[in-house]
């Protein structure tokens, strides 16, 4: 969202287009939601095992890249938790964004691990 203002060419004391400001309204309203989120300070009590789980993601505009912990708790049943994650806005360049943001998206794995 921010890269698309910027790249309208858009000066500092102009007010932005009414798409962009739905979007920018949207995002200050997701924020405000983070507030709500818990995190336990134990992941996984009892438990000394359990599985290390990396997602990486990219596209032309972001790259992400987060690690969960997976436990058993039953033959049945298992209980994941987030440990890390971490998202870039990919970078403006002329280098193939492709291959440019899948970089920076393993990069990014492998610093959370």
């Amino acid at each position: 969202m921010l890269q698309d203002i910027w790249r309208s060419g858009i000066d500092w004391d102009e007010t932005i287009e009414a798409d962009a400001h739905k979007k920018w309204l949207k995002w200050v309203n997701d924020v405000k939601k983070l507030a709500s989120i818990r995190i336990p300070r134990c992941i996984s009590p009892g438990h000394t095992e359990g599985e290390l789980h990396v997602f990486v993601d990219a596209s032309e505009k972001s790259y992400a890249a987060a690690v969960y912990w997976r436990i058993k708790l039953s033959e049945h049943e298992s209980a994941v938790s987030l440990i890390a994650g971490k998202a870039r806005v990919a970078p403006e360049s002329h280098i193939d964004p492709s291959a440019r943001v899948e970089s920076g998206a393993t990069e990014r794995s492998i610093e959370l691990v």
